[in-house]
């Protein structure tokens, strides 16, 4: 998932001791809904799960108040590059990995996991008008130095890399007999075999890293999710390095006003019992705005009660699930606090919501324009991981 369609690097903010402070006091000690804080999220995980979120570093790494935030609930964090977004603007220069790094080596210096987003994108690689004009025969040698670039910008100290993402064809996209889309300039420069040379690729550049396969809407059991089923499983026969998937939970609560619990279980229990690692790697509820002006965030209004006990029980439940199934070794948000989602507020018409709509996706309030708090599906969760009894994960 793409947050915004740029990529500078920016300058951090200098550290700022009673800044952070007041922001924590603000955000966990106030309680915003009458209730409060104990101990983080991280303290109540079971051993070999994580939990996390997103930090843009052109963006919601720039706050102090999300790195507070991320700092103490959280034990690890998706770091994110992308090719076209001034990372590899001119094909005769190097690549940039700084914005990538800097936000993983403050993770790193905080005990955190890295989940790195991500490597070969598709989707988003057409951004760049130079990968557009190149010819063919040379795009192979051109993805292979940038995904050589990012595995290696880190290497042992990255957890896990989303190493091909969005790839899997949707029912009405042109689609091969593997169930991968064709109209991808990478598809069609190398066939289907550019994604087994970049899983080949990152296990050469960092052997530690665990290298998953990452896709959208294949949560629960249906045609494109039994599509990516087959094709990971086709890849392991192949002697692809590939350890395990992504699941990218984005619900909208207007169009899905209950998650259908049972057929996100079942499509987890499917790849963990043919023996794949899941993450759950992109986690957010959009709650439509209602009409009248909230007291979480200045002339913007604040969903209904109602949407927010409904987008509570949606975090609730997906976690509930990945916690029950020990396969699952992470559950990331994307992003975490309201002001720097993507979908809040929409710049592009997305699941159905106009365009400008605040949606309040994420678990927490505000961000730039009031002090940080944790919502009722916070709270919800912390009570979901006190309370899920805990299975035993591998490493």
């Amino acid at each position: 998932m793409l947050i915004k369609n740029s990529y500078q690097r920016s300058s951090l903010p200098a550290a700022d001791f009673l800044l952070a402070l007041l922001i924590i006091a603000a955000a966990f000690c106030s309680g915003a809904n009458g209730q409060n804080q104990t101990a983080p999220l991280k303290a109540f995980t079971p051993p070999n799960f994580s939990i996390g979120g997103v930090l843009h570093h052109d963006d919601s790494f720039t706050s102090a108040g999300c790195r507070a935030v991320a700092a103490r609930e959280f034990n690890a964090i998706t770091s994110t590059a992308y090719l076209p977004y001034n990372v590899w603007a001119d094909p005769t220069q190097p690549i940039n990995t700084n914005g990538f790094t800097q936000v993983a080596d403050w993770g790193i210096g905080n005990g955190l996991k890295i989940h790195g987003h991500v490597l070969v994108y598709p989707h988003i690689n057409k951004d760049a008008p130079w990968w557009q004009r190149l010819p063919n025969n040379e795009v192979e040698n051109m993805l292979f130095r940038y995904v050589d670039t990012f595995a290696r910008a880190r290497a042992g100290n990255v957890w896990c890399w989303d190493v091909v993402n969005e790839v899997i064809a949707e029912d009405n996209q042109p689609m091969d007999a593997l169930g991968l889309r064709t109209d991808f300039k990478e598809y069609q420069a190398m066939g289907p075999g550019y994604v087994e040379k970049a899983f080949h690729w990152a296990k050469a550049a960092d052997p530690n890293a665990l290298l998953i396969l990452n896709e959208a809407g294949c949560d629960v059991w249906n045609n494109k999710s039994t599509r990516m089923f087959e094709f990971v499983k086709y890849l392991r026969r192949r002697g692809v390095p590939i350890d395990g998937v992504g699941f990218q939970y984005h619900f909208v609560d207007v169009t899905q006003p209950n998650p259908d619990v049972d057929s996100l279980r079942r499509n987890l229990k499917r790849f963990a019992d043919a023996g794949f690692k899941i993450f759950i790697t992109e986690v957010d509820v959009a709650s439509i705005r209602t009409k009248a002006p909230g007291p979480h965030h200045p002339g913007v209004s604040t969903p209904s009660d109602q949407q927010r006990q409904r987008q509570k029980r949606f975090f609730e439940q997906t976690l509930k699930i990945a916690l029950e199934q020990p396969a699952v070794k992470a559950y990331l948000f994307w992003d975490f606090v309201d002001d720097y989602s993507w979908l809040h507020k929409t710049d592009r018409k997305i699941y159905n919501i106009q365009p400008g709509t605040y949606t309040h996706p994420t678990p927490f309030w505000c961000g730039k324009e009031c002090p940080i708090s944790p919502k009722q599906a916070y709270y919800g969760m912390l009570e979901t991981l006190k309370t899920t009894p805990r299975v035993y994960r591998a490493d």
